[in-house]
């Protein structure tokens, strides 16, 4: 069932190479506030040597492609229990429940490289996915297209790292509405167009 605490999801009721040394993760640290926190603890100096940030902004690349063709005909689905899988899981989704999530349940999904991303990587994605409306983030089980796969609203995104700006981009971009209420289980793919109103829907 779908349960809500806060803004963290509890329920819901990867593929080419990337170039390796390629940075993996969009930090945003404004330099102001980090010489406003400074100067709450110890007098500036009048020069401050600063260490460049892990990137620069816009570092990560994301490109559209094609979705996958898979065959789902009689295949069933059901509303994942958590919204971040590592991977150890029994119940990590399956392709009919995250096709289920995108036509029914206007979510965004994620397939991550879990052998390649670092856990530096994977921390935020994790946080981000916790917080955000109707998203899901799994390991890929075969061999993965790029660091992440992005899917949302008949839409893939392929990112050659972890970036949470971006992502919250491509979430603002999926229609909102309210999602016809329905069972946790069930057979059958068929999108569910949602209707003009608030959102509602998995969370």
């Amino acid at each position: 069932m779908t349960e809500k605490r806060g803004g963290m999801v509890q329920s819901m009721s990867p593929l080419f190479p990337y170039p390796r040394g390629s940075s993996v993760i969009r930090f945003a640290l404004p330099s102001v506030a980090l010489a406003l926190l400074l100067a709450g603890c110890t007098p500036v100096p009048t020069e401050v040597e600063v260490t460049p940030e892990p990137t620069t902004a816009g570092a990560i690349t994301c490109t559209d492609a094609a979705a996958e063709e898979v065959d789902l005909s009689g295949a069933t689905w059901q509303h994942p229990r958590n919204s971040f899988y590592e991977g150890t899981e029994e119940d990590i989704p399956t392709e009919a429940d995250l096709e289920h999530l995108l036509r029914a349940d206007n979510a965004l999904v994620v397939i991550y490289d879990q052998e390649n991303l670092p856990a530096a990587a994977i921390e935020p994605l994790r946080d981000w996915i916790y917080m955000e409306t109707a998203a899901v983030a799994i390991p890929s089980t075969d061999d993965p297209r790029a660091a992440i796969e992005v899917r949302y609203g008949g839409t893939v995104k392929l990112c050659d790292g972890v970036d949470t700006i971006q992502l919250a981009e491509f979430s603002a971009t999926r229609p909102f509405g309210s999602v016809e209420e329905h069972d946790e289980s069930g057979s059958g793919l068929e999108g569910i167009e949602p209707e003009v109103g608030p959102t509602t829907g998995p969370r």
